[in-house]
C-alpha cells in the first residue's frame, strides 16, 4: 500500500482516538498491522462466500463501496497466478511440522509459565 493512504488511514484513526505523542509510532505501526490483515481476512472472505461458489454480493445492500473493484477482484482470484499461489501455500502449509501452540503472547508470555 502507498505511504500516502497508509497517512490518510493513520490521520483518520487519529482523529478518532486519542494518541500520546510519546508512543505515537508505536500505536500508528500497530494500527497499519492490524487494518492489513483485517483487510487480508475480509478479502479471504470474499473469495471463499462468493467466488469460489460464483456468486456476486448484493452492492446495494452490504458491498456500496467494492462495486467498482469486483471484476478485478473476480479475474484475479480467477488467474492462473493466483491459482499458483495457492497450490504453493497448501504445499507450504502441507510440510508444517511444528505448530505454534504458546498462545497470543508467544515465547514472552509462556517462558514465565
Amino acid at each position: 500500500m502507498l505511504d500516502t493512504k497508509k497517512e490518510m488511514l493513520w490521520a483518520d484513526v487519529k482523529r478518532h482516538f486519542g494518541v500520546p505523542e510519546e508512543h505515537e509510532q508505536l500505536f500508528k505501526d500497530w494500527v497499519i498491522k492490524k487494518m492489513a490483515i483485517a483487510f487480508q481476512t475480509f478479502k479471504k472472505n470474499l473469495n471463499k462466500d462468493y467466488v469460489k461458489k460464483g456468486l456476486a454480493p448484493d452492492f446495494e445492500k452490504d458491498f456500496k463501496n467494492q462495486r467498482p473493484y469486483w471484476d478485478a477482484f473476480v479475474q484475479y482470484k480467477s488467474s492462473e497466478d493466483s491459482e499458483q499461489r495457492t497450490v504453493q501455500a497448501k504445499e507450504n502449509a502441507s510440510k508444517k511440522k511444528h505448530f505454534h501452540h504458546l498462545g497470543q503472547g508467544g515465547y514472552k508470555a509462556a517462558i514465565p509459565k
